[in-house]
């Protein structure tokens, strides 16, 4: 994606001939995130609650908020909650449905000056499945992000999370389940997620203030699957996902970090500069090949 490539270059000419002694990064930030499904697999899945993904670009495909399936008359469903969001200083602000808390980076006490906010809801309606039935395989969550300041604004940036969803089936007997009996509740068996490029949840840039910014985009309950849960879905061990408990309407709420540490001298900048900032363009242009 040139346009990491283009703020690296920008980030590294301009802090390289920054002064010793830096004020503190840049502390307020505005942002607008835009997110929905736009790709799936699997028989029967419907989309709904379309909108587009960039207000500003009619060539980005539309979006959806939610996919839903029926089985035995029941719908099992994933919905972005809030799929579009922005901070009141944001200049998306007036096309967005929903306010976002703006970032102001606080020192923690080591240097490291970070603040974290909520993103989108993401909400799976998940209904219990006693016999094996056709539903979703898989989908692409593709965010919109801009990130702007008074005195920096990020171009905006597209990620597209893939993910492998394993709809198990619920047996009688908790040690059936493929993948354990994990959160509890009387239907054993939940279901599975896999986020198969973990890596784009994260990148770096360089304003030129001296600071090397990292935005990152985590959820609560996401993280680390254990061995028989990666076979479960068919991928390889080590894999990072989330399990949903059956028979519930399950929340994974997205939060994002945006965090800022001094670079401590030229030669460090140009390694930290060209290795973060040059694997983050090299990730989205992976996720837009893919």
């Amino acid at each position: 994606m040139n346009v990491l490539k283009s703020v690296a270059a920008v980030g590294l000419a301009s802090a390289l001939a920054s002064p010793a002694v830096l004020a503190d990064p840049i502390q307020n930030w505005d942002w607008a995130l835009f997110s929905g499904w736009t790709s799936w697999t699997g028989d029967d899945v419907e989309a709904s609650g379309g909108f587009d993904v960039d207000p500003t670009t009619a060539a980005v495909d539309q979006a959806f908020d939610t996919l839903s399936w029926s089985i035995d008359d029941e719908d099992s469903s994933l919905t972005i909650d809030n799929p579009t969001l922005a901070t009141p200083g944001s200049d998306f602000a007036g096309v967005a449905g929903s306010v976002g808390e703006a970032f102001f980076l606080q020192d923690d006490g080591t240097g490291l000056f970070t603040h974290t906010v909520n993103g989108s809801l993401l909400l799976h309606d998940n209904n219990i499945i006693p016999a094996a039935t056709d539903e979703l395989e898989s989908a692409v969550l593709t965010d919109w992000f801009s990130l702007q300041s008074a005195g920096f604004g990020l171009p905006p940036i597209t990620s597209a999370f893939n993910i492998q969803f394993e709809e198990t089936l619920n047996q009688a007997d908790p040690e059936d389940c493929s993948a354990g009996q994990v959160l509890g509740g009387s239907t054993p068996c939940e279901d599975i997620f896999v986020l198969l490029n973990p890596n784009d949840l994260m990148f770096s840039f360089a304003p030129g203030d001296g600071y090397l910014y990292t935005l990152e985009v985590g959820a609560l309950g996401l993280g680390p699957l254990n061995d028989d849960q990666c076979a479960a879905a068919g991928v390889a061990a080590g894999c990072i996902g989330l399990v949903t408990q059956e028979d519930t309407l399950n929340s994974a709420q997205f939060q994002l970090t945006l965090s800022a540490r001094l670079i401590p001298a030229p030669a460090a900048l140009a390694l930290m500069g060209i290795g973060l900032l040059g694997l983050g363009y090299s990730r989205r242009r992976s996720a837009r090949r893919s």
